[in-house]
């Protein structure tokens, strides 16, 4: 579904030249190490962490909205928030890894700029800038113009999986929900919006990494559904698919 029948196939194939297709493999790959340094802590894992992490800031420094998933990812309520704090302290070096590998990411770009600007960091769009205080939210989800749901119907599935996760797996519920809120709020606050000439809403692509979970978690709900119904959602599904 997310691989053939969102704007991820186009951004691999007839666009590619464009960052998102790169960034969808980022963001795929800093979920999976998150997943594996969770499961069992290891400095190697911290590593590729940081060497990740620094290269989805470079690519876009927006993305680094990701730490959010990394923290929250496995917090069910309150209640698990000690053991987690304790949890980075018996693996504090850990992190002075992943900071020393996004630094050794950064380095070549911060030299790059150094050299020809004088400057340390270089902001290149001029005058471009977000405006924080009016997000156009309902225009980038819902509009006709670009609006993500509208372009890539099929994703409205995630919302109904977000649920579901809610329900039946809260721990991932919390990071996904609240990195795709904030990502919302982000790219709707860039003064361009609409992110000029492009098939769809392009600056959702690198985040269809993560809806693939509540994606993943309608299908596992309807599998469960008696035949009848699993076999009406699953059409809705191919429909909603053949118009993205």
């Amino acid at each position: 579904i997310i691989g053939l029948t969102t704007t991820l196939y186009w951004y691999a194939t007839f666009e590619a030249p464009m960052s998102h297709s790169y960034s969808f493999f980022l963001f795929a790959a800093f979920l999976y190490l998150t997943g594996q340094w969770y499961e069992k802590a290891a400095w190697w894992k911290a590593m590729l962490m940081g060497i990740v992490f620094g290269l989805i800031v470079l690519v876009r420094p927006t993305n680094g909205l990701v730490v959010l998933v990394f923290l929250l990812f496995g917090i069910k309520n309150w209640k698990d928030i000690p053991a987690r704090i304790k949890l980075y302290g018996k693996y504090w070096y850990h992190f002075f890894i992943v900071v020393a590998m996004i630094g050794l990411v950064m380095l070549p770009q911060l030299l790059y700029w150094k050299e020809i600007t004088g400057q340390w960091i270089y902001y290149s769009y001029g005058s471009e800038r977000f405006f924080w205080n009016s997000p156009k939210m309902i225009e980038v989800l819902f509009g006709f113009r670009k609006g993500l749901f509208v372009y890539t119907p099929v994703l409205l599935v995630s919302l109904i999986g977000m649920y579901i996760l809610w329900k039946k797996q809260r721990d991932l519920f919390w990071p996904l929900v609240i990195f795709f809120i904030l990502n919302v709020y982000v790219i709707s606050s860039w003064w361009c919006w609409w992110y000029g000439g492009s098939y769809g809403m392009r600056s959702f692509v690198e985040s269809y990494a993560f809806l693939a979970i509540p994606v993943a978690g309608f299908i596992a709900w309807a599998g469960e559904k008696r035949k009848s119904t699993r076999i009406s959602l699953y059409i809705i599904v191919l429909l909603l698919s053949l118009h993205s």
